[in-house]
């Protein structure tokens, strides 16, 4: 065998020379025979690609990837609101099924078994639509990194099963009554920090991610009627969710919360005054011993969902989402008399170009739709 050589002969058959780490190699055979090198060839330069993206994927050495090995690392450069969810997801539905597989041998029967065993779980529809994403996502990923050619994702939704509600007409009590909300927004026993929260999403209509990644220099005072909350982004992303950047009243409510929040209680957990580039509410320092969130760090959909959960059960109250405060936002203002087309500008923004329709809509008159909100602060809940 020449040095340097990728195929080289041993009796009669081919053996291909692969690069397994840092000075390290090693010696496979291949099925070909002498006279078949450029099949030999091809096949080493797959292999070697494969191994290339498994190292950098965290295989072990000399290892294509499998699906848990790649899915590792598929984890760590995911930048997703979802990401915890995803990790879960896989972790509980995937890698029992194909984790230990190698991620070239997967083909679309293993996933749907896979499907196959969550739907006989009995798991909402949404659920199972949601572990079927993420691992579409991920063989996605391994077929840019080279690993495979097609991804065996090819299922539809005969096989995953439609997007609809486990149990219906659930919707309906899917909202929050004007008492429940000012307990929400104003009982004491609730951290100041999440009253924000659920003020800005039950008297603005921002959805969890627009909650999570407003900042303070959204935040426009001085304006009359109302002041102004300018939604730009769902969490970091830099769009929000349908891409419409859109102005929301300020509910002379919500604006009193903001402003003691920002004047104190803001400070308070963080030791400074806020900028206008610091999220309005971030997290604050944990105080269980359970996994640690991020100290100042961006809020996601499933510690919003766990926290209102625990503050629900405290003020003795059904369970329901934190969605639900957008949808009870709407609802008030549409029982206080808001207009339906109007109200739309503000909870889910222009069709065309913002400036434009606000402007030929008036700020006054969209103030309107937000002050039709009828709700204040019970005399028996200051425990702030």
């Amino acid at each position: 065998m020449a040095r340097g050589d990728a195929i080289y002969p041993r009796g009669s058959k081919l053996w291909m020379v692969l690069h397994v780490g840092p000075n390290k190699w090693k010696l496979q055979s291949t099925p070909f025979r002498i006279g078949e090198e450029d099949q030999a060839k091809r096949l080493q330069k797959k292999t070697q690609e494969q191994i290339d993206a498994g190292l950098e994927m965290g295989a072990a050495p000399g290892a294509p990837p499998t699906v848990q090995s790649f899915g590792k690392k598929f984890i760590e450069d995911r930048n997703t609101r979802t990401v915890r969810d995803d990790e879960s997801r896989l972790r509980t539905w995937v890698y029992p099924a194909i984790g230990d597989m190698l991620i070239a041998d997967v083909r679309a029967r293993h996933v749907k078994s896979m499907i196959d065993k969550a739907r006989a779980h009995d798991l909402a529809p949404r659920s199972v639509i949601n572990i079927y994403s993420v691992v579409r996502a991920l063989f996605r990923e391994a077929v840019i990194a080279g690993l495979i050619d097609a991804s065996p994702c090819i299922l539809t939704h005969h096989h995953i099963g439609k997007k609809r509600d486990k149990v219906k007409g659930w919707r309906e009590g899917a909202i929050y009554s004007e008492s429940e909300l000012a307990a929400l927004i104003w009982d004491g026993r609730v951290p100041q920090d999440r009253r924000v929260l659920y003020a800005i999403a039950g008297l603005a209509g921002l959805r969890s991610g627009e909650v999570a990644g407003l900042r303070w220099g959204q935040i426009k005072t001085g304006l009359e009627p109302l002041n102004r909350i300018v939604v730009l982004t769902s969490y970091d992303t830099g769009e929000t969710k349908t891409g419409v950047e859109r102005w929301v009243p300020i509910h002379p409510a919500l604006a009193a919360i903001l402003a003691e929040w920002k004047l104190s209680g803001w400070a308070r957990e963080f030791g400074r005054a806020p900028t206008a580039t610091d999220i309005v509410v971030p997290h604050v320092m944990p105080t269980n011993r359970g996994p640690r969130i991020e100290f100042g760090g961006m809020r996601a959909d499933h510690d919003n969902y766990k926290r209102l959960l625990r503050d629900l059960a405290m003020l003795g109250f059904r369970r329901r989402r934190f969605h639900d405060l957008r949808r009870t936002m709407i609802t008030l203002a549409r029982e206080g008399g808001a207009d339906r087309e109007i109200l739309r500008l503000v909870t889910h923004g222009a069709t065309g170009d913002v400036i434009d329709a606000y402007t030929s809509m008036g700020w006054a008159t969209l103030c309107k739709q937000v002050q039709a909100i009828a709700i204040a602060r019970p005399a028996s809940e200051e425990r702030i």
